[in-house]
């Protein structure tokens, strides 16, 4: 549900996401060079789509796709409509869409609870949705001129935190994601609802709020990853 904070990754999984961090990123330099959100929600949603071709059978304990995932597929392909066709949409409809991502995310997970179909795949999968969604909504925002260069932020530090992991031995393994990520995102996520329903210094200063929540929560995870030891409390 929350792409601000560590989550455990499972060691199959692990070389997918560096190369899938990487692509993003590159994804992200062509976007703003040319001015357009599509290179991200193309990149992002190919990337995507192979993590799920790929892993096959590995879907749930059952091996089948199931709900949840169903669910996290079409917010994935709702994001992608968002950075692809609906960048220079009216704000108020890019405002109900980024609520309606926002609840299907509560969704997907809640459905992998009450059927019993959760899974490693599921967790990676519905992390990195959260983590595309973050990244395209606040890149559309920025390229509309609404935000400045800032809202970026949040955006980025999920691939940041992977490839500073891949390239920079943790002293600590990924951890279950607290509380605090989960608030974190809550907020995020309103903060760029807010964003499109009242643009100006009102929607900004959610969108900021947000923003500062998950980078305080990413900056507890690189604590945690890199200053404390696996037996301090």
């Amino acid at each position: 549900m929350v792409n601000d904070d560590a989550r455990p990754v499972s060691t199959g999984f692990e070389a997918w996401t560096r190369w899938h961090a990487g692509l993003v990123l590159v994804s992200l330099g062509a976007a703003l060079f040319l001015g357009r959100p599509w290179p991200v929600a193309a990149c992002g949603v190919a990337s995507l789509a192979a993590f799920n071709a790929t892993n096959r059978g590995a879907w749930t304990i059952s091996g089948r796709f199931a709900w949840a995932n169903a669910v996290t597929a079409l917010r994935v392909a709702v994001v992608w409509a968002v950075g692809a066709r609906l960048s220079s949409a009216p704000e108020t409809l890019l405002a109900f869409v980024v609520l309606g991502l926002f609840v299907l995310d509560g969704l997907d997970g809640w459905l992998a609870r009450r059927q019993g179909t959760a899974s490693a795949f599921g967790a990676l999968f519905d992390m990195e949705a959260d983590a595309f969604f973050v990244l395209t909504v606040e890149l559309v925002l920025f390229q509309r001129g609404d935000l400045g260069a800032w809202i970026l932020v949040s955006g980025v530090l999920r691939y940041v935190y992977v490839l500073v992991r891949a390239f920079v031995p943790a002293r600590r393994a990924d951890v279950a994601r607290s509380r605090f990520g989960r608030l974190a995102f809550t907020g995020l996520a309103m903060g760029l609802f807010f964003a499109f329903a009242l643009p100006g210094l009102v929607g900004a200063a959610c969108a900021l709020v947000g923003t500062a929540l998950v980078t305080v929560s990413f900056a507890r995870s690189f604590y945690d990853s890199y200053a404390r030891s696996a037996g301090s409390s």
